[in-house]
């Protein structure tokens, strides 16, 4: 009985924590994760109109830097229940060649694509029906999107994002 009192405790005080890190230094309804913070877009966008979107709020569409990382945004993904979720992966300036927009560094070696993918389309996607693995589809199709801060960035920021 201890033992599942002690770890219902554990619990308990790991979720107060995780939520005073995410207001800490994230804005309102935006997540901490490795020193960023992410949050949704409103509403669906393509995915250039997205990339501007996040580039408002001092950010960037979600790169990719190790598989915690992958783990954590796709959980955040399957919370928001849509089937597509933009991240910031192109090959559009070079078919075949997958890079991070923001820097033009390769995905190459951490992937995560679905069987199957990438298929020649352009950007980068958690897709539902893969259960979040990475996908590619056409760039001009609306959908939800990650947007990446620094949490430096984020300080008592009031914007509200999703």
């Amino acid at each position: 009985m201890a033992t599942a009192s002690s770890l219902l405790l554990a619990v308990l005080i790991y979720c107060v924590l995780v939520t005073q890190v995410d207001s800490q230094f994230c804005r309102e309804g935006w997540h901490y994760f490795g020193g960023s913070c992410y949050g949704f877009g409103e509403s669906p966008a393509a995915w250039g109109a997205a990339q501007a979107i996040c580039k408002v709020y001092n950010g960037k569409l979600a790169e990719i830097e190790t598989s915690e990382e992958n783990e954590f945004l796709k959980n955040l993904a399957k919370g928001k229940q849509a089937d597509r979720t933009l991240l910031g992966g192109t090959d559009i300036f070079s078919e075949g060649s997958w890079e991070w927009s923001s820097n033009g560094n390769s995905l190459y070696p951490l992937v995560d694509w679905a069987p199957g993918e990438p298929n020649d389309e352009n950007c980068l996607n958690f897709f539902k029906d893969t259960n979040y693995q990475w996908n590619d589809s056409p760039c001009d199709q609306a959908s939800y999107f990650l947007c990446e801060t620094p949490c430096s960035d984020n300080p008592n920021n009031t914007h509200s994002f999703g």
